[in-house]
């Protein structure tokens, strides 16, 4: 099972990478997470997530309705999913963004 390339922004400054998904050549799977500090959002294995009682962010790709299509880098701001907690201003202005599949 494949997985997403996203990317979380924040009128802030603020940008990360994510890429949460299943790996089939490692028989693990990657969440998007908030660092236990809240201080960054990482992608990282899921029981690694749970064994840590980290915050996680379901990933937005997966209930998208195809119909709509996805938000993508570079498109109107406002059209990302969220708003999320922004882990640098820690206001629930952070949007995360469609950029690609990953297999």
């Amino acid at each position: 099972m494949p997985g997403h390339m996203l990317n979380a922004s924040c009128l802030c400054g603020y940008e990360t990478g994510l890429s949460p998904g299943a790996s089939m050549m490692t028989n693990s799977s990657t969440v998007i997470a908030y660092t236990a500090d809240l201080s960054d959002l990482i992608t990282i294995e899921e029981d690694l997530a749970s064994k840590a009682k980290l915050k996680t962010i379901a990933d937005p790709a997966l209930d998208a309705d195809p119909m709509e299509g996805m938000p993508i880098m570079g498109g109107e701001f406002e059209k990302g999913w969220g708003p999320y907690l922004c882990p640098e201003c820690k206001r629930k202005t952070l949007r995360i963004f469609f950029c690609g599949n990953w297999d």
